[in-house]
């Protein structure tokens, strides 16, 4: 090998480890709600085309995590993502194929082969948690919803410490199934686990202590703190729940009753994307 395309690949090399090293840095930030540095770091891996750094790039676009909401940046990065070979960017593709996200077109056929295809040649995840997630709640016309099947999908993962896992399976076990109970305390505990790794949970668990379940027993003071954590980060359905908490006019919760608050939640979900808190401002 000659000395220009050695020192050619030693540039690479480094360009690929400085990334890796970013975008674990931007992981670690983002857990710790620190937005702003993560996604200036995604931003700088990305830009050195890394495809999982594309990703979580587009996610803070769709989320306006520390970056301004822009749902068609956000679709181009995934695009660019899918493109560099990240296969939770193909997932999101085929998804916003049978749901018409990020204002494209549906093609929900093609999409569920894509999803199809993508499940039967990997352990991702990512992959499993969408795809048991179209048969949990079926695809008018196209898939019959079949929960039992959907749990056996979610099982076939190795990787029973995933974020994606938990979160599944404390809908799960929040709902039940044919063959298998509810369980709201083990929801609770799933959630629990999922949210503390960067993934979704609070909400869940906040709106079972507000409206109280078969076994956990109503709790708004409880609920008030996991829509709390919701807001921290950054989940507009957190902030729409919370601020029509604080805006309602049930005389039983009075105490909670805070106009301005609710007011400044409405404004910082549609910061972020929340459609439904723009129609209740």
């Amino acid at each position: 090998m000659n000395m220009k395309k050695l020192s050619l690949l030693l540039l690479l090399l480094i360009a690929m480890l400085t990334s890796c090293s970013d975008t674990d840095k931007a992981d670690k930030l983002r857990l710790e709600l620190k937005y702003d540095e993560a996604a200036a770091l995604y931003q700088k891996a990305a830009d050195n085309g890394d495809a999982y750094a594309m990703w979580r790039l587009a996610e803070c676009y769709s989320n306006g995590n520390g970056i301004e909401f822009d749902k068609k940046k956000a679709y181009d990065w995934i695009v660019k993502s899918a493109k560099a070979g990240q296969e939770e960017a193909k997932v999101d593709l085929a998804l916003t194929k049978i749901d018409g996200l990020y204002g494209q077109p549906k093609n929900v056929k093609e999409g569920i082969k894509e999803m199809e295809a993508l499940y039967s040649s990997s352990n991702n995840a990512y992959t499993y948690l969408k795809y048991a997630g179209l048969f949990w709640d079926g695809v008018q016309g196209e898939i019959e919803k079949d929960r039992s099947k959907a749990v056996e999908i979610i099982n076939k993962l190795e990787d029973k410490n995933s974020p994606y896992y938990n979160w599944f399976m404390g809908i799960v076990y929040c709902t039940g199934t044919d063959d298998i109970d509810i369980d709201e305390n083990k929801a609770i505990e799933f959630w629990n686990k999922s949210f503390s790794e960067g993934f979704y949970g609070s909400l869940q668990i906040a709106n079972l202590y507000a409206n109280g379940g078969s076994q956990i027993e109503k709790n708004i003071d409880k609920a008030i703190e996991f829509y709390k954590k919701g807001v921290e980060t950054n989940g507009t359905g957190s902030m729409l729940h919370l601020a029509n908490l604080y805006l309602s006019p049930d005389s039983s919760l009075q105490k909670y009753h805070n106009p301005k608050a609710a007011l400044e939640l409405l404004k910082k979900a549609v910061k972020h994307g929340g459609a439904d808190a723009c129609d209740r401002l």
